[in-house]
Formats: structure tokens, C-alpha cells, sequence
């Protein structure tokens, strides 16, 4: 089954229009929009009561929002349906997967003294103990330079990507890398960078 959960992206990557256009079609700056979790899990109860669902797509372009209530919402959603595995209202084998950005699972590195991140390796560890084993991240590249430039503008470095990949992969679960191959600013050597990393994964 495939849902969309929330209204729109709240990102603002350099590549994508999304958070030009919904502003300059509606006349003003559009907030997101939200289903909770309780409702998410009444969908997933729905689904799997009349089609026998086996697999959730979270098709959102960022399923955990980026912001403290989408990711409580990802936590209550995780924490529901462990329980509800528990509780025999899903089966155990159900999976589930979603789109993320690297940036939804950093958190800050408290009495560092400069812009420091770690993996919210609590955050990761609930969402594989409820059945998420696929995740996608729209990672890019593998460039430091071309992750800040304008065409991109992540925000995180290629640390930080290779940190929470490997968070995943070290759970067993498997994270789905998107990539975009000829980034204005790129040089051969940030090509070469990119796919010589995407290939190791």
C-alpha cells in the first residue's frame, strides 16, 4: 500500500520548485499538513483488515518532516505499531518504507563547541524493531563541496551521510540511494567521488 502522510515537502533543496511554487501559486508560505500518527495506524489497521497489506510505502518526499513533530510522529507511529505486533493486530512480518532526508536522523553533539552531529541511533533502532527496512534518501552526492553548493544545498557533509548509512546497513537495513549525476557545479573529481562511494554501497 502506498500513503501520503503530509501536504508537502518542508525542504528546500537547491534542485527542487516545490517550496518556490506552492508560495508563489497560493499567495503565501504554505504550512505542512500532517496526518497523525493515531490516523496513519488506523489506515495501515484498514488496509491490512481489508487487503491483507503486507507492505507500507510512506510515499512522502521526506516521511520525517525534519522537525520535532514529524519526528515525535515517526517515534508514536513506531511505538503503535510495535505494540500492535505485540497485541497480534499486525502481523509480525509486516514491512514498511519511507523516503528521508540524512538530516532527519542527526542530531546535535550537545557541549560540542562547533556544529557537530551523531546518528539518533534511538530513532533508527525503533523504526527497524517496527518493520521499517527499506529507507530512501535523496543523499545526492558525495561531494562536501557539492552537497553545500547552490544546485544542492543538503546541509549535512558526506560524513554525515556515510554515518547514518552505515547506521542502517549495521541493522540490516537497507538504505536506497538516490543520486544525481551532472550537478552544474561538478567537477570530474566530484563525479568520480560520487559513484566510486555509490558503488561501494
Amino acid at each position: 500500500v502506498r500513503l501520503y502522510t503530509t501536504s508537502h515537502c518542508p525542504r528546500r533543496c537547491g534542485f527542487c520548485s516545490s517550496q518556490t511554487f506552492f508560495p508563489a501559486s497560493e499567495g503565501h508560505k504554505s504550512s505542512i499538513l500532517m496526518l497523525s500518527a493515531a490516523q496513519i495506524y488506523d489506515i495501515i489497521l484498514d488496509q491490512i483488515d481489508k487487503y491483507g497489506a503486507k507492505a507500507f510505502l510512506f510515499n512522502d518526499d521526506d516521511f520525517p518532516v525534519g522537525s520535532k513533530p514529524g519526528l515525535e510522529r515517526v517515534e508514536q507511529l513506531c511505538q503503535m505499531i510495535v505494540s500492535g505486533k505485540e497485541k497480534g493486530e499486525i502481523p509480525a512480518e509486516t514491512r514498511f518504507i519511507c523516503q528521508a532526508r540524512i538530516a532527519d536522523f542527526l542530531v546535535r553533539v550537545k557541549g560540542a563547541t562547533s556544529k557537530k552531529f551523531a546518528v539518533n541511533e534511538g530513532l533508527l533502532e525503533l523504526m527497524h524493531q517496527a518493520g521499517f527496512n527499506n529507507i530512501g534518501f535523496g543523499v545526492e552526492t558525495f561531494s562536501d563541496k557539492l552537497l553545500f553548493a547552490p544546485s544542492i544545498f543538503k546541509n549535512v557533509t558526506a560524513a554525515d551521510c556515510h554515518n547514518v548509512l552505515h547506521a542502517l546497513l549495521d541493522r540490516g537495513m537497507v538504505p536506497q540511494i538516490y543520486i544525481i549525476i551532472g550537478i552544474p557545479e561538478s567537477s570530474g573529481d566530484d563525479l568520480i567521488q560520487t559513484l566510486d562511494a555509490a558503488v561501494d554501497y
